[in-house]
């Protein structure tokens, strides 16, 4: 927990007060109005899919260290609960992501105490399904937006 809040504060001061955060941010507005501002979109690009890959691997080492054991299936059942988190909390909203995680994991955590614990995965699809129905968009995007 201590790393993962760690990692979401110091992604959130990076986007919110570095040059290279606001760079991005443009990026995912408009890629043409950020190139033709002056914003070195290729750099941003490969800088951006540098840190994805780093923070990546953090993740599975973490997941290794507190599994006892790595394969290259070890992170399957975690595939569709970030799914679930990123379309929960909004597809492009960063922070919807985060506070899309938060949510499904704390639901799959605390059905664990009311349900049997085999059906926390059942839990963060039927999050998805109830969001799907009701803010397709996700629980954390603008509505109006264009």
């Amino acid at each position: 927990m201590i790393i993962s809040v760690a990692i979401m504060l110091g992604v959130h001061v990076m986007l919110k007060t570095t040059r290279l955060g606001k760079s991005m941010r443009a990026m995912s507005d408009n890629t043409t109005l950020a190139m033709t501002s002056g914003i070195d979109t290729k750099r941003i690009t490969t800088i951006t899919w540098f840190l994805s890959g780093t923070l990546a691997g953090l993740a599975g080492t973490v997941l290794g260290i507190t599994e006892g054991n790595l394969t290259p299936f070890s992170g399957e059942l975690f595939l569709f609960v970030i799914f679930a988190a990123v379309i929960v909390g909004g597809v492009g909203s960063i922070y919807g992501a985060m506070a899309g995680a938060v949510l499904i994991g704390l639901a799959m955590e605390v059905s664990a105490v009311f349900i049997n614990a085999s059906y926390k995965l059942d839990v963060a699809f039927g999050f998805l399904i109830f969001t799907l129905l009701f803010r397709p968009s996700g629980l954390f995007t603008r509505s109006g937006g264009a």
